[in-house]
């Protein structure tokens, strides 16, 4: 096989950039329903990706695991605005208490407890 059908082949498997984003979407609502079917407070739950399909705790987030709704009541306010915004959740900065933003995230994540 010639240099030029080896690359022309190499090419031809390279997956568009939006499957990546596609896959990254079914990953994130199979963990949010897993999160959702395990109600124990006890149950850790699953990592779900960011909408852009980046895993929160790998870089360039570097953010805390998020198991247990303890996780998330111990964020900070940066770190939980962090969070909602890499899962695309409306969080205006001013209007929005800390509380309320974890609310929310609990929600979305479908963690109980």
């Amino acid at each position: 096989m010639s240099t030029r059908s080896t690359k022309k082949l190499a090419d031809a498997t390279v997956a568009p950039p939006w499957v990546a984003l596609a896959f990254a979407g079914l990953n994130s609502n199979s963990s949010r329903m897993l999160n959702r079917a395990a109600s124990s407070p006890d149950r850790e739950a699953s990592v779900v990706v960011f909408r852009d399909g980046s895993i929160p705790t790998a870089a360039p987030h570097h953010l805390p695991g998020l198991f247990f709704a303890k996780d998330i009541l111990a964020l900070s306010r940066k770190r939980t605005l962090a969070y909602m915004r890499g899962y695309g959740l409306d969080c205006d900065n001013d209007n929005i208490s800390t509380l309320e933003a974890q609310m929310k995230l609990k929600q979305h994540l479908m963690i109980n407890g």
